[in-house]
């Protein structure tokens, strides 16, 4: 998979970087703001994981904005020290499409990419076939 791990906190992202590359995805890392967006417009990523650092500050716009963007699909994975039960709802209510408070383990945040990968595989497999069906 070709993953976008948006994330301010560099030191957050080699042990990230590293894991994900090890088992075989291709990963491009950018900051939040103009260069998250920029990157995520630029290529098609298989998956995006964003890091959320404050509740509603710029991450949760961006999630907005990768979201409302007409025909956006891309997974989000929303990662976050944050873990209320109001900054859960307010990440999925922005666009992630799923949520992991840290700290959490390098395997269970790729089984949940590959397995929003794969839904979106199915979602987009089932759009595909709807036009047919009544034409």
């Amino acid at each position: 998979m070709h993953v976008l791990i948006i994330e301010n906190h560099r030191d957050a992202v080699p042990g990230l970087f590293d894991f994900l590359e090890t088992k075989g995805h291709v990963v491009d890392v950018a900051g939040i703001g103009f260069m998250g967006r920029h990157m995520e417009m630029s290529c098609h990523y298989d998956a995006i994981l964003l890091n959320l650092v404050h509740a509603g500050m710029e991450e949760m716009a961006l999630c907005r904005s990768l979201r409302e963007r007409g025909g956006k699909t891309t997974p989000i994975l929303m990662l976050s020290v944050l873990d209320t039960l109001d900054d859960k709802i307010a990440s999925l209510e922005a666009g992630a499409d799923d949520f992991l408070a840290k700290p959490v383990s390098l395997s269970e945040i790729e089984s949940r990419m590959r397995v929003l990968f794969r839904l979106g595989l199915r979602l987009k497999a089932r759009a595909d076939l709807m036009p047919s069906m009544f034409g």
